[in-house]
């Protein structure tokens, strides 16, 4: 990802992909433009693809990245955003 200057917030970018497409160059390369947009730094969190994905397994391994990424992000006094696609609403509910 390229360097940002400042940066004030953190995102956590799960792949999108409704369990059944890995991460691409797609979305290598909308986190780097969100990164310097936003002054952003960007964990692209990619996941398990089906038939290996489920919900049990998917969602304490997010949940500790997402610990471990906000408390270096609270270390830095920033924001957390956590975004991404379809998967990420299946996660949230």
């Amino acid at each position: 990802m390229p360097k940002v200057e400042k940066v004030q917030r953190t995102i956590m970018y799960v792949n999108r992909g409704g369990y059944i497409m890995p991460v691409n160059v797609v979305h290598i390369k909308l986190c780097a433009t969100l990164t310097q947009r936003l002054k952003a730094r960007i964990g692209l969190i990619p996941h398990e693809i089906a038939p290996t994905a489920t919900i049990a397994r998917s969602f304490p391994a997010i949940v500790k990245i997402y610990e471990e990424i906000g408390a270096d992000a609270k270390e830095h006094s920033q924001e957390v955003i956590v975004g991404g696609g379809n998967s990420v609403n299946a996660l949230m509910k």
